[in-house]
């Protein structure tokens, strides 16, 4: 029997756990012009009342037809965070790293 620990339960307290609020910060923008990109499609929010009412009409469509730019934000950190924590467990250093 090995008395190694399952790969969930294991904790590190090392650097990778430290939370980024910037990459938070660019997470929670990247899902803000993703949601209206999909709310668009039903209930076409650029004809709405209440847009034409407040004359965001074009700030709306511009926001709902550019909302893939979100997922590729998403795609973007994602891969940020994999190479940082690559470069973590094997000892690399990345420029930007004290």
């Amino acid at each position: 029997m090995s008395s190694a620990t399952p790969l969930m339960n294991r904790r590190s307290d090392g650097p990778s756990d430290k939370k980024s609020s910037l990459v938070d910060a660019l997470r929670g923008v990247s899902i803000l012009l993703v949601m209206p990109f999909h709310f668009d499609m039903y209930y076409h929010l650029r004809t709405s009342g209440l847009a034409s009412s407040f004359g965001l009409g074009h700030v709306v469509t511009l926001i709902t037809r550019n909302g893939y730019f979100g997922v590729t934000m998403l795609f973007v950190i994602s891969g940020f965070l994999i190479t940082k924590e690559y470069a973590e467990r094997n000892g690399i250093k990345l420029d930007g790293d004290r």
